[in-house]
């Protein structure tokens, strides 16, 4: 019996079309990003960037990496909040997330409301500065860029989808059996939710591994210097030092700076990471995102 190949409709045709232009708004910036990273300062400022260097040049890598034992223990520093931060924080989304799905739960429409209202509304910058400093005195300590993300009430919010997902038969059974909520929640609705925490667990990684704000407002030890903080200090160091070369009529020699491709490789250097923790998590993220917009 002869298999007959299905025609592609034109509604098939369109959804892949429109995919394959998706993808490649995603990943042709970076192409341009990482091309531009490659090369020349001149052949930058001269010809602009290009998906291909024209001239190939490591020497914005060679300046970034002029100090390797700051961009050391920058990453040492970004790393170590990232996972304290991600272990806590997904711990503390999870601990409140599942008592907010449970219909039984006496407190569960005002903590429900009481989260959305932080989604709108927040203390201002200068109040959020004064109790950091003043009350809890987490000035220049690696706390302060740990512990005021703690709670982000979208993620509480995504799990608490997951876990109303679960079947209440499940609980039922296991209450029968004599299980408490802690038997429930790590036997049932973690394991079951397993899509949802890898979601929730590569926000907050990007949310720790991109917070260049706090460190900036709260941190004077160099040593304590997050990664993207030190990044961005390096690019506003080489466009001060170029500026003043321009003011000072030339005393200061600023030709083999590299600014732009500095930046590009800034990006590169920053965000590499993230792609090996991304495609780690990309089945259940996809999961997630899907299964999440389908439950109410």
């Amino acid at each position: 019996m002869m298999m007959h190949k299905r025609k592609p409709t034109l509604s098939s045709i369109v959804i892949y079309a429109a995919l394959i232009a998706f993808v490649l708004f995603c990943i042709l910036p970076f192409a341009l990003v990482l091309s531009s990273s490659f090369s020349d300062e001149e052949a930058l400022k001269e010809y602009g960037i290009g998906f291909f260097p024209r001239e190939f040049s490591l020497e914005a890598y060679r300046y970034a990496f002029q100090y390797p034992d700051d961009i050391l223990n920058a990453y040492g520093v970004t790393v170590f909040v990232t996972v304290v931060g991600t272990v806590l924080n997904l711990l503390l989304t999870v601990l409140i997330a599942y008592p907010l799905s449970k219909q039984d739960f006496r407190w569960r429409r005002p903590m429900s409301f009481y989260l959305f209202f932080t989604m709108l509304f927040n203390g201002g910058l200068v109040p959020t500065y004064l109790l950091l400093k003043n009350y809890l005195h987490l000035y220049d300590t690696i706390w302060v860029l740990i512990l005021p993300l703690l709670i982000v009430p979208g993620n509480v919010f995504i799990m608490r989808v997951f876990f109303q997902g679960v079947p209440r038969s499940l609980y039922e059974s296991a209450v029968i059996d004599g299980a408490g909520e802690w038997t429930m929640l790590f036997r049932i609705g973690i394991p079951l939710s397993k899509a949802g925490i890898a979601t929730v667990t590569f926000f907050i990684i990007l949310l720790y591994w991109n917070d260049t704000f706090t460190g900036l407002l709260f941190l004077e030890d160099p040593k304590l210097t997050p990664l993207q903080l030190l990044l961005n200090q390096l690019v506003n160091y080489v466009q001060y030092v170029q500026q003043n070369a321009v003011v000072s009529g030339g005393m200061i020699s600023a030709a083999d700076l590299p600014d732009k491709s500095l930046m590009f490789a800034m990006c590169v250097i920053a965000t590499g990471p993230m792609l090996f923790v991304f495609s780690f998590f990309q089945k259940y993220f996809v999961r997630g995102l899907t299964a999440g917009a389908l439950k109410e």
